[in-house]
């Protein structure tokens, strides 16, 4: 497993070179990303104008706006949103109030995001397991179960055996794979399955 990209780091520390994030935590967008620059506001809806545009279920247009403010933490704004803003389970209102990093952030009925402050190269890890992850995802289920089984060195002989199936079939399953995701061989897609481990469930 690669090492943990998404150390945690308070907003009230010195940033450095380091940047705060939005990350989706819970709902179909988990995993989504949005960079935030020092005390720039940033509208979060379903509007495609948004900053960081969400269009899932309970989310308004136009329905939070958040800025970042070194020392303080995540200004939080709800702008008449139907279904309201919440840090935690504490509504927020057109006045505003601030989230520390790693606070639950609810939006409509199933997105949850937080901060996090990541350096660049945590970032990048960030950024790529999750692209590896976004590629597993075009796989289906018994696909996944053959790729996971790759990572984890078995031959075809013994994925085919703890799989219940025969070893050709897990042939023709690693060669759709290997088209559906434009790899070469089997270490590439170790390689994917390793990176897109990167970043587990808890970990976001």
């Amino acid at each position: 497993m690669t090492s943990d990209a998404t150390t945690r780091h308070s907003p009230r520390a010195e940033l450095g070179d380091a940047r705060p994030v939005l990350v989706i935590i819970r709902g179909p967008g988990r995993g989504r990303t949005c960079a935030l620059a020092p005390n720039a506001p940033v509208t979060l809806g379903k509007s495609e104008a948004a900053g960081m545009h969400l269009p899932y279920s309970g989310v308004s247009r136009e329905h939070a706006r958040v800025t970042f403010v070194p020392g303080s933490g995540l200004r939080v704004e709800d702008l008449d949103s139907t279904n309201g803003t919440f840090i935690e389970t504490r509504p927020v209102d057109a006045g505003g109030a601030f989230a520390e990093s790693g606070a639950r952030l609810v939006l409509g009925s199933e997105t949850e995001i937080v901060l996090r402050v990541y350096r660049p190269e945590e970032l990048q890890l960030l950024e790529a397991a999750l692209a590896a992850a976004d590629a597993l995802a075009q796989l289906t289920e018994r696909e996944r179960e053959v790729a996971y089984a790759v990572a984890d060195g078995l031959t075809s002989a013994k994925i085919a055996k703890q799989l219940f199936i025969s070893p050709r079939t897990v042939t023709t399953h690693l060669d759709r794979i290997y088209v559906r995701l434009d790899l070469p061989s089997r270490a590439a897609l170790t390689r994917l399955v390793i990176e897109a481990r990167g970043v587990m469930p808890d970990q976001l």
